[in-house]
């Protein structure tokens, strides 16, 4: 009987430690993801403050695209205006004229 109660102590006293152990092994986690979180948030902020990627760039590279894409067009519609004048009129006459 005493050896049974014996065990059980030893049981109960083994959980208690492992509840403790696994309490602990959260708490380190926590710290762990904590630090993580603030390095990557102070790698975010120095790239964000030291204008990687800003605003102004990108609507410059787009401003220059879409004037590029515009004299394309532009020159495209000045070598090519004859003739579609011509095959539009000739669609519209069916070859009448």
């Amino acid at each position: 009987m005493e050896a049974e109660r014996e065990a059980a102590d030893i049981i109960a006293t083994a959980r208690l430690l492992k509840k403790q152990r696994k309490s602990q092994a959260d708490q380190d986690a926590l710290m762990e993801i904590d630090a993580y979180k603030g390095k990557k948030a102070q790698e975010f902020n120095a790239i964000t403050s030291s204008g990687a990627g800003s605003q102004d760039d990108s609507l410059t590279a787009l401003a220059a695209d879409a004037k590029r894409v515009c004299d394309t067009l532009d020159s495209e519609f000045t070598a090519n205006k004859d003739k579609t004048t011509d095959m539009l009129i000739g669609m519209v006459t069916n070859g009448l004229l």
